[in-house]
């Protein structure tokens, strides 16, 4: 992989601790796992309509160096951004480079 293309600061976040709400909802605490530099490549985006409203949920692909330990049940903050991880791919087999995506939620 070419340095020159992580030209993005991610930093990846994984679940600490459950905290409850008023309404007994289990609330994510979350963590910073590591900070890394990254290649963001956005896909295009789709827009789907839920109980509280229209929301645009836009596909992120993001490539970093290989990380042991990085897993689909964590998440990427981008700025004021977070990305929802869905899949974690050691490109190649050759742990050298790993592509994430998931969806950043608007």
């Amino acid at each position: 992989m070419r340095g020159g293309r992580l030209r993005r600061r991610v930093t990846i976040q994984q679940i600490a601790s459950l905290t409850k709400t008023a309404a007994g909802e289990d609330v994510p605490v979350w963590d910073e796992f590591a900070t890394t530099w990254a290649d963001v490549l956005p896909q295009d985006g789709r827009q789907f309509v839920a109980a509280d409203g229209q929301h645009a949920r836009v596909p992120m692909q993001v490539k970093i160096r290989y990380m042991v330990g990085v897993t689909r049940r964590m998440r990427l903050v981008l700025g004021a951004r977070v990305i929802e991880l869905e899949s974690v791919t050691d490109l190649e087999e050759r742990h050298r480079e790993m592509l994430l995506s998931g969806y950043e939620v608007t």
